[in-house]
């Protein structure tokens, strides 16, 4: 096939900047405000990365000396903190961390005194500058003012990770807390520039002028629908998994942009750019041509109906679904499709059972020189299914065309005859990735 947008080759190339993400961790920290639930947000300073000026969460990476702190901790140990992170150990230092950056970050401290008393330190500013100077440990604070951590008071809500393809990954585990009682928040001066409350519905608004970070964004949304802190509480503490969130890069019309795996585009970004290059697109492009697979060509009309190029040893290939009885552009139609192969087309083969899509099939059939059929013998199996309608099944590599039949509808076929499917090619949309193979992994 033609090397065109998406070329799987080049895909494979490792990227130059991908790197292992660190581990981080994050608080959201919220109080009872006049109208309702309010939480923090901090503006990062000005640095010249994709970060700068971002609204975020108190928080920041896991240091060694968190680990330390696991015997100041009251309420949870190693173990039961590793479980509900679902970690095999070292759990409990993304809960040391999230309390220790929200005390640098901005002031506040989750720790109670030997008689259950949330601490006010009149020299707080003191203690924390020491910390982020490295000149002084967590544990030692604790040591030296007879405090206990108070992990109690944090509940695990969220797991992001950084995209491949950014200059600096993250692995983030995002909790929720309440204000402590008699506590002030105040920004660092130094990685911060303001602060503010706001409810998380004003955050959210689109003409609001704050600029959030995707994962930031994400875990609003999750608790603005919570009327006060009593609300979001209860639920945050009720059993459920957290699951992994790695969005993927891709581009747009904006420029290159993270996609998350709720996007039609995720399962098929991550098959043609699986290091991270950005390289694919996260819109569906009328007349441009995407390389799916070294053999497989994808091509969107304008009305939005992709046709399919199917590519065999022989030097020719089969064209899949190209008709498309809104489009009345033979000519064009057909111009476009030969552009996009380098074999040629030698069979045709539309999957609908509508009489217009088969007269259009017929014609470009004769101006094509092709046979309308599968070839005989070859990898290419047609599944009938009801009221003439059909769907294509491509065992080489487990590719299901659906044509104009619903993606249930056509899975059924397909697993009524005994092929296990990877990946389906809508008559509309991305391809997408079925459950039953690896490709279709979250994470």
């Amino acid at each position: 096939m033609a090397a065109v947008e998406g070329d799987a080759a080049s895909a494979a190339r490792p990227a130059k900047d991908r790197s292992a993400p660190r581990a981080a961790a994050s608080v959201v920290v919220v109080r009872d405000g006049a109208d309702g639930l309010e939480l923090l947000l901090l503006r990062r300073a000005e640095k010249g990365d994709h970060n700068s000026g971002a609204w975020v969460f108190p928080g920041g990476l896991l240091d060694p000396g968190d680990r330390l702190c696991h015997a100041a901790c009251s309420s949870l140990d190693d173990a039961a903190a590793s479980a509900l992170l679902s970690l095999p150990e070292g759990g409990l230092d993304y809960f040391v961390a999230a309390i220790r950056e929200c005390f640098e970050e901005c002031g506040l401290l989750f720790a109670a005194d030997a008689q259950g008393l949330i601490p006010v330190f009149e020299d707080a500013p003191t203690l924390r500058d020491a910390l982020q100077r490295g000149e002084r440990e967590m544990r030692d604070l604790c040591g030296t003012r007879g405090l206990r951590l108070s992990t109690e008071r944090l509940a695990y809500i969220g797991h992001w990770v950084t995209p491949l393809g950014r200059a600096k990954r993250f692995d983030v585990r995002f909790f929720v807390a309440v204000l402590p009682p008699g506590q002030v928040s105040t920004p660092d001066d130094g990685e911060l520039t303001e602060q503010v409350w706001i409810r998380p519905s004003e955050a959210l608004a689109g003409d609001h002028a704050m600029r959030l970070m995707s994962p930031t964004r994400a875990m609003i949304e999750e608790v603005a629908s919570f009327a006060d802190t009593r609300a979001l509480w209860q639920w945050a503490m009720q059993p459920r998994p957290v699951r992994r969130i790695l969005p993927r890069l891709a581009s747009d019309a904006s420029g290159l942009n993270p996609v998350h795996p709720d996007h039609p585009a995720w399962a098929e970004i991550g098959r043609l750019d699986p290091t991270g290059h950005g390289q694919a697109w996260r819109d569906l492009r009328p007349g441009v041509a995407v390389a799916l697979s070294p053999r497989l060509v994808r091509v969107t009309l304008a009305s939005g109906a992709n046709a399919y190029l199917v590519g065999s040893e022989a030097g020719t290939c089969t064209l899949v679904d190209p008709a498309d009885a809104d489009r009345a552009d033979d000519a064009d139609h057909l111009a476009l499709l030969q552009a996009s192969s380098s074999q040629r087309i030698g069979h045709l083969l539309v999957l609908s059972s509508d009489g217009l899509a088969r007269e259009r099939a017929t014609r470009l059939a004769d101006r094509l020189r092709a046979r309308p059929q599968v070839p005989p013998g070859g990898a290419l199996q047609v599944l009938p299914g009801p009221d003439g309608a059909s769907c294509l099944w491509w065992a080489e590599e487990a590719t299901l065309f659906s044509g104009s039949l619903s993606p249930e509808a056509a899975l059924s076929l397909a697993r009524r005859a005994g092929c296990v499917v990877r990946w389906l090619a809508p008559g509309h949309g991305f391809l997408v990735a079925v459950e039953a193979g690896p490709d279709a992994e979250v994470a």
